[in-house]
């Protein structure tokens, strides 16, 4: 019993001499890291001490790290380490660096070796976005525009962290409408680069009702903040006189220009516009394009709000033409007027006579064309143009005669000479009044 007791003696004092004789025995603690609140991407310094070395000045040292749990980056000497790959360390210089590279808990594992020694020691760091954060808001120059108002928006980015950062911003809306930045459109949904301070974005509401307005600002952590802004969009009424070119005096089958004047307007509104008379009538645009009665067509407004359009009576069984204008825009804003047209009809035959005279018990050799009774002339009307046409009958053609006047329409008289190539052949007579327009032909044989 007494030998076995002295073998074991002496094995211990010999390993006591060995790790003396080696010099490899030590400790070593780390500062300035354990539970420590960090922040992510940026660096820690730590430091470690060797303490208990029992070494040569020059002895070789190898070092590692191991992540238990996250993961960082460790800096020695400007150098990123690679994980549990060792590396020489002079406990000379024993500064180093630590660099989480995610959020919460990171664990790690610090290996030190002396050749026949090797230490290690856990350690914990709590990593957290908190160098990332940023104050994020957004206003609006006024919260219930009219569709003629583009409204200011004022977005206020501020980094609140250390840490280098960049941000997104994203755009969202849920009614029509256009977002302009440096008078540039950006794009719903897609994400634009933006800078810290106070950004000015111009919004240009195309729709009436609430507007919802969503900005959100991404950082380079996906950390995310937003504002919703509600407009509520007041739609502009249109505002517009009757033809200030008044519809007196019409002629019958002619044209005559008229207009709307639109005194407000919104041009990105569409508008749209219904013409009813009460009489047959047509209407065409300014370009001539004719407009079917009792429909809603496109209404194209100028830059001076002058809309023209023209009116031709087709009938005068009334002298005084209704005519219904209906406008509308997207929103649904309806108006609606009465023109009226005062109508001039056209001049019009009621009777021609066609008679011999004699002379001394003989037939006169002329025909008197009498008694043209013209009606519905209109006031201040007079003839200008008398047109006789007889067919000859030897041509076969129209032989026309016309009688330049400026006689007020009343009974009128013109005689032709007798012809036998007019002998009972048809004639038609028309006049013409100042206003130019012709009436219908007046038809009889002789």
């Amino acid at each position: 019993m007494k030998h076995i007791l002295k073998i074991i003696i002496v094995i211990l004092a010999l390993g006591c001499t060995k790790e003396i004789d080696f010099a490899d025995d030590f400790d070593f603690k780390v500062l300035g890291i354990n539970n420590d609140l960090i922040f992510i991407g940026t660096q820690k310094q730590i430091q470690i001490d060797m303490e208990n070395v029992n070494a040569q000045k020059d002895h070789q040292y190898m070092i590692y790290f191991e992540t238990i749990e996250g993961y960082l980056d460790v800096i020695y000497n400007g150098e990123t380490w690679i994980a549990k790959k060792q590396y020489p360390y002079n406990p000379l210089q024993n500064k180093f660096s630590v660099r989480p590279k995610t959020t919460g808990t990171i664990k790690f594992k610090l290996v030190v070796s002396s050749g026949a020694t090797i230490k290690e020691d856990i350690f914990q760091i709590y990593c957290t976005d908190s160098d990332f954060e940023f104050n994020f808001n957004a206003s609006a120059s006024n919260s219930s525009p009219t569709l003629a108002e583009p409204v200011t928006i004022v977005l206020n980015l501020e980094k609140v962290g250390l840490s280098e950062d960049s941000f997104t911003l994203k755009f969202e809306n849920d009614k029509t409408g256009f977002l302009l930045k440096q008078n540039d459109t950006l794009e719903t949904a897609k994400p634009i680069s933006i800078k810290t301070g106070e950004n000015i974005l111009i919004y240009h509401p195309r729709q009436g009702e609430r507007h919802l307005l969503t900005f959100e600002v991404t950082n380079s952590k996906e950390m995310t903040k937003q504002v919703i802004i509600p407009l509520d969009i007041q739609t502009p009424v249109f505002e517009l006189t009757l033809p200030y070119n008044p519809m007196n005096n019409i002629r019958e089958a002619v044209a005559h220009g008229f207009s709307l004047v639109f005194s407000k307007f919104y041009p990105y509104l569409n508008h749209q516009v219904k013409f009813t008379p009460k009489y047959s009538s047509s209407i065409t645009d300014s370009s001539n394009k004719a407009i079917p009665n009792n429909t809603f067509v496109e209404l194209e407004i100028p830059k001076d709000g002058v809309c023209w359009f023209k009116y031709t009576p087709l009938q005068s069984n009334s002298l005084q033409d209704q005519v219904t204008i209906t406008i509308k825009d997207q929103s649904q804003n309806i108006q609606e007027f009465i023109m009226i047209v005062n109508i001039v009809a056209k001049p019009k035959i009621t009777n021609v006579k066609v008679f011999q005279t004699t002379s001394n018990g003989k037939v006169r050799t002329e025909y008197d064309i009498a008694n043209v009774i013209v009606e519905n002339a209109g006031v201040g009307a007079y003839l200008e143009e008398y047109q006789f046409q007889i067919l000859n009958k030897t041509t076969s053609n129209w032989d026309t005669f016309n009688l330049k006047t400026n006689v007020i329409l009343d009974d009128y008289q013109i005689s032709y000479l007798q012809n036998y190539k007019y002998w009972q052949q048809p004639y038609r007579a028309r006049i013409k009044d100042n206003y130019g327009t012709w009436s219908d032909y007046w038809e009889g044989t002789f």
